[in-house]
C-alpha cells in the first residue's frame, strides 16, 4: 500500500511540474476577473491582441499608490467582467517600481522601469491604450479624477483605440 501511495505522490508531483509552465503562461493569456494581471510578456499579449482584434489597456501602477488600487477596484476589474468590454480590450498592469525583467513586444527582455520610461510615465496611475506593436493609439489617462465620470473617459479612449485597429 505504501509503495502505491509513493508512486501516486510522485506521479502527481511530476504532473504538477509538467503543467506549471502552461498554467503560468496563461497569466498573459486570459485575465482573472478577481484581479488585473501583472504584465510579464507583451509579445504573448500582442499575439492575443492580433488574433482577437483587441486593444491593450495598460495601467502603469506602483505598490504604494492608493489611486492605483482604486482604479483597479472601481474600474478595471468591473471592465474585465463586462461582456462588451471583453470583446474590445485586454487589461494588464505594470509596476513601475519593479526591478523585474519583462518581455517586450519584440520578444526581447527589458527592465520594467525602462519599459515605463519609454512611455514617459511620470506618475501613477497612468493608463495607455496600445496596439499590437506597442504604439499608443488613444489619448492616455493620467491619475484618477471625477469618479462619477471617469468610467466614461476610459470607455471613450477604448472606443477610439478600437476604431483605429479595426478600421
Amino acid at each position: 500500500m505504501m509503495i502505491i501511495l509513493k508512486k501516486l505522490t510522485l506521479q502527481t508531483g511530476l504532473l504538477a511540474l509538467m503543467l506549471f509552465p502552461f498554467m503560468t503562461a496563461c497569466a498573459d493569456g486570459k485575465a482573472n476577473a478577481n484581479k488585473v494581471v501583472e504584465a510579464s510578456n507583451f509579445s504573448a499579449v500582442a499575439a492575443l491582441m492580433e488574433s482577437s482584434k483587441k486593444v491593450l489597456l495598460l495601467e502603469f501602477h506602483a505598490e504604494h499608490c492608493a489611486y492605483c488600487r482604486q482604479l483597479e477596484r472601481d474600474f478595471l476589474k468591473p471592465m474585465q467582467l463586462n461582456k462588451e468590454d471583453q470583446t474590445k480590450v485586454i487589461i494588464r498592469k505594470l509596476d513601475v517600481g519593479s526591478y523585474q525583467k519583462i518581455i517586450d513586444f519584440d520578444g526581447q527582455k527589458i527592465a520594467a522601469e525602462d519599459f515605463a520610461a519609454r512611455y514617459n510615465v511620470q506618475m501613477t496611475p497612468t493608463m495607455v491604450f496600445l496596439d499590437k506593436n506597442g504604439n499608443e493609439i488613444a489619448e492616455r489617462i493620467l491619475g484618477i479624477n471625477t469618479p462619477s465620470l471617469f468610467g466614461g473617459y476610459i470607455d471613450d479612449a477604448v472606443d477610439k483605440a478600437v476604431k483605429k485597429i479595426r478600421g
